[in-house]
């Protein structure tokens, strides 16, 4: 029984995967308002709605009474994913993503709701924002894989790391940062569909020849239990257990 704390289940029809109802927590976020209710639709999954900074356009105002409305009216769904990306400071400055991160934010705070949030180039930007604006949410930030200090930050501001894969786990900088992760703030994460598997090194990230949802799943726990000396039932509980926390 694997739990994986953030994937796009609406974003890949994903026919292999595994049935949702055999008792892992699955936090299932949606990037814009395409997705959102597809996902408060789908069954076994702990719904996130948000904006993600790359599906920001001129009419992100008139969505936000569209996502508060949805989060009123549904009490499992929580705001994610959403936050900071440098890539598109030239088309949305970080000003304006800023103002739409606190936004969404605003909403979580108002109806106490725990909040996925992504960031891409910009983890420093994040950390000065989220301390001025200490919100009183859980929150999560997903793919963790920054500096020790980026960490620290992190930690301090009560927040849980969520780990996902990729080429860094071959790192040992990043493993020794990994490391410092408190036990009762670790998640898991596939990132599904757009994870990169050990297994699919060489296939030049080619879904088409990446493992199953499922075998990916399990892939990313025994290397994670390999890398960090923890026995695979003791990690499936301890992410559950921690994503329970978070989502309630």
């Amino acid at each position: 029984m694997y739990s994986d704390a953030h994937l796009h289940s609406s974003h890949s029809p994903c026919p292999d995967m595994k049935s949702f109802s055999d008792g892992g927590l699955y936090i299932s976020c949606a990037a814009g308002p395409d997705d959102w209710q597809t996902l408060l639709d789908t069954k076994y999954i702990v719904p996130f709605l948000g904006l993600h900074p790359e599906r920001i356009n001129e009419n992100w105002e008139r969505l936000m009474p569209q996502l508060e409305k949805l989060i009123e009216q549904n009490p499992h769904a929580g705001i994610g994913e959403c936050g900071l990306d440098k890539r598109f400071y030239k088309t949305v400055p970080k000003a304006v993503q800023e103002k739409i991160l606190s936004r969404q934010i605003e909403i979580a705070e108002k109806y106490r709701r725990p909040v996925v949030l992504h960031q891409v180039g910009a983890s420093g930007a994040l950390a000065d924002f989220l301390s001025d604006l200490n919100p009183g949410v859980p929150m999560m930030i997903h793919g963790f894989k920054e500096s020790s200090e980026i960490l620290k930050r992190y930690i301090k501001l009560g927040m849980y790391i969520s780990l996902g894969q990729g080429s860094h786990w071959d790192h040992e900088d990043f493993l020794k940062t990994a490391r410092l992760i408190p036990r009762d703030k670790l998640l898991l994460e596939t990132d599904w569909p757009y994870c990169i598997p050990a297994s699919a090194s060489g296939t030049g990230g080619d879904r088409d020849h990446r493992p199953s949802y499922s075998d990916c799943l399990s892939e990313h726990y025994k290397r994670v239990s390999a890398k960090f000396g923890i026995d695979i039932p003791l990690l499936s509980r301890l992410v559950k257990e921690n994503g329970t926390l978070f989502t309630h």
